[in-house]
C-alpha cells in the first residue's frame, strides 16, 4: 500500500516545510513546533483534508 505525503505550513509564519504529514492522518489539537518561528501551535488534521489551526 502506498501512503502520499503533502508538506503543511506552519500557521503562524508560514514556514513551507514546517511539518509532513500523511493524506490518512487524523488528529485533534496536536503540538506542532516550528523550527523557523520557534512557536508551538495546536493543530487539527482531518484525513486528506487541510490543516485547520485553533
Amino acid at each position: 500500500m502506498k501512503h502520499t505525503y503533502s508538506w503543511q505550513s506552519c500557521p503562524i509564519c508560514g514556514n513551507p516545510k514546517a511539518y509532513r504529514v500523511r493524506d490518512d492522518t487524523k488528529a485533534e489539537r496536536f503540538p506542532v513546533y516550528c523550527k523557523r518561528c520557534k512557536r508551538e501551535s495546536l493543530i487539527t488534521i482531518a484525513p486528506k483534508s487541510r490543516i485547520m489551526s485553533f
